[in-house]
Parts: structure tokens; C-alpha cells; sequence
């Protein structure tokens, strides 16, 4: 925690997910251990709270509640909400100006990593995801002034919640509840649409979606002519690309798809055809589509534009977090 304190200005919400007995006199733990927790905590300035597990998995809950923080009371309706991985080390204090920019007052959603969801036609990382407080309440809908087992019990049979992972309930029911709100999208063929059991179709409003998929159609026939000229008149010289080239068509002013497509690098006016074709894209859309946010780790101590954020491997120990805790600190 005090990693946000020291970098940002930004307030660190804590909710700690217990199944301590209760004191008879009040709700608090009868833990002093977890007292002693809490207590390191708010020192470090978070703003902490305590929740019982109440028969539900701990590390569940922990991963659904972070869902309801737009709720607690010293959050107030215009407020930015971004939940994180309590894993997550934030390296760099420019990590979220993006939400104090004049481009932020037009959009309603942030997905930090959608990138990496287009990629593996995945659900949204939860690292980062950010709000305001009264759009967490839209976006969730019923389940929104409830609780975690209200939000699994809103999905559970949409989903088929039963037969899945518990570690993929937070993502997949936050996917679903974002994607069926309209404010972000997926292209059309993804298989994210079929996980989270939303019709794209159903949707009362198409118009982005099938502007990107018109940008990437071109964007393919632009690939196929390309690769034909090729055929017939081969360069003298081939650049090869570093493996695979992605090319992002959602980045933050207009809304690019990510593809994996193995390509060879083409001369300046062909890249300027193909930023052309994506000329026609929605530069107002209600939301941030992040590209190159990619996470340091120990696998990947750098990417393209410098670490943003430092996250760990489930293999990982306590020393292995104080360690890189200290290195960002100082």
C-alpha cells in the first residue's frame, strides 16, 4: 500500500476477506493477528476494511468484492474506482493520468489490458479495470447494491459458474456485465462473446462494432493484395518483422483489433494506406481500450515505453515481494 502512498496520489482501498470468529460485543475479529494486520495497514495509508468470508471461499470473495468498492461509504459518485491484484506494484506515478485528461471526460470505461484479452480472446484482466463509482452501479446492475454471493448468483446460471474454475468467476462476470452494458466492445468473431454468453446482436448499439469490423475486413484484403503483389514482384531485399506482428486497432484514440498475423514489413506508403483504412473509426467511444500495458515481472523485467507496473508469479514468496518492494521504493 504504501507503494500507491508514495508514488500516487491516488487512495488505496483495502478489503480484507476473513473467517475470524467475532467478537460477542461487536463485528470486529476476535484476531489479534489480524488486528495487528489491519493496523500495518492503515499505517501505510489505506483505507481498510474488513469483510467476513460468511461461508464462502476467502480468496473468492476477496476476488469478487473488489467488484463493490464504488459502494463503501468515503467513495463518492463521480470518484474513479480501478481494482487491482494486491500483487500489483505500481512502478511508475503516471500510471492512471490518463484519467485526468479532457479525452477521460468522454470515456465511461477503462480496460487496461484489453490488448492481452484480444490477444487470447480472453476475459478482461482485472488489473486494471477503472470506473467512476456510478457507473460500477450501471454496469452491475442488479447485483450492484448487494453483495459478492448476489453477483455470483445474478451469473451463475448464465455462465454455468458450477462447472467453471472459482478463479475465473471475478473475470468472466465482470466481462459479461461490461460487454452487455454496450460501453465496450469485442470484435464480432471473438470467442469472448460465447464465454460470457452475450449476443453481440442483442445489443442496441452496433454502429462501433461494425465500424472495426469494416476496418478490419480492409485491413485484411489489404494483408491478401499485399501478399499477392509480393507473389508476383518479390522485393530484392525482405525485411522480416521480429516474429509475429501485432497490430493493434484499438489504441486510445481510435478503436484498433489485435490479430496475430505473420507479415512482412512494408514500405511507407503501404503502412500510410493502412493507417488510412482506420481513418473512419469512433475517436469518441465510451471506452479505453489499453494497449502496451503490458506488466513487468521476472519473466519480463521490461516492456516497450518502461514498466508501468511490477506483478508477480504465483510461485513467488514474501521475500521475493519485499525485494522488488524496496528496489521500487528507492
Amino acid at each position: 500500500m504504501k507503494l500507491w502512498r508514495n508514488k500516487t496520489d491516488h487512495i488505496p482501498l483495502v478489503q480484507v476477506v476473513h473467517s475470524s470468529p467475532l467478537n460477542s460485543n461487536d463485528t470486529s475479529p476476535d484476531s489479534s493477528e489480524l488486528r495487528a494486520f489491519v493496523s500495518v495497514l492503515e499505517s501505510d495509508g489505506a483505507v481498510v476494511r474488513l469483510v467476513p468470508s460468511a461461508g464462502m471461499d476467502c480468496a473468492l470473495k476477496s476476488q469478487l468484492v473488489r467488484m463493490l468498492a464504488f459502494k463503501d461509504e468515503v467513495v463518492r459518485p463521480n470518484d474513479f474506482v480501478a481494482v487491482a491484484d494486491v500483487d500489483a506494484f505500481v512502478v511508475r506515478g503516471d500510471i492512471f493520468d490518463n484519467l485526468r485528461t479532457e479525452e477521460a471526460k468522454k470515456k465511461k470505461v477503462w480496460l487496461y489490458q484489453y490488448e492481452n484479452a484480444l490477444r487470447h480472446e480472453g476475459t478482461f484482466a482485472m488489473s486494471f479495470v477503472a470506473m467512476r463509482a456510478k457507473t460500477w452501479r450501471q454496469v452491475l446492475g442488479k447485483s450492484a447494491g448487494a453483495s459478492a454471493e448476489a453477483l455470483v448468483g445474478e451469473h451463475a446460471c448464465q455462465l454455468n459458474l458450477h462447472f467453471r474454475s472459482q478463479w475465473d468467476y471475478d473475470q468472466l462476470i465482470l466481462s459479461r456485465a461490461v460487454l452487455k452494458s454496450g460501453l465496450c466492445r469485442a470484435p464480432r468473431k471473438s470467442r469472448l462473446w460465447d464465454a460470457v454468453r452475450v449476443d453481440p446482436d442483442t445489443l442496441e448499439d452496433v454502429s462501433e462494432e461494425r465500424a472495426r469490423d469494416r476496418a478490419y475486413a480492409r485491413e485484411l484484403r489489404a494483408l491478401e493484395e499485399q501478399e499477392e503483389r509480393q507473389k508476383k514482384n518479390p522485393p530484392k531485399e525482405k525485411k522480416e518483422t521480429k516474429g509475429k506482428l501485432l497490430r493493434n486497432l484499438v489504441s486510445e484514440q481510435i478503436g484498433k483489433f489485435l490479430f496475430n498475423q505473420d507479415m512482412s514489413a512494408g514500405t511507407a506508403s503501404e503502412e500510410e494506406e493502412m493507417d488510412e483504412a482506420f481513418s473512419d473509426m469512433d475517436k469518441s467511444s465510451s471506452c479505453f481500450y489499453g494497449f502496451q500495458w503490458k506488466d513487468c515481472n521476472k519473466g519480463r523485467p521490461s516492456v516497450d515505453g518502461g514498466c508501468k507496473w511490477w506483478h508477480f508469479y504465483p510461485n513467488e514468496r514474501e521475500r521475493d515481494l519485499m525485494k522488488k518492494y524496496y528496489e521500487i521504493l528507492n
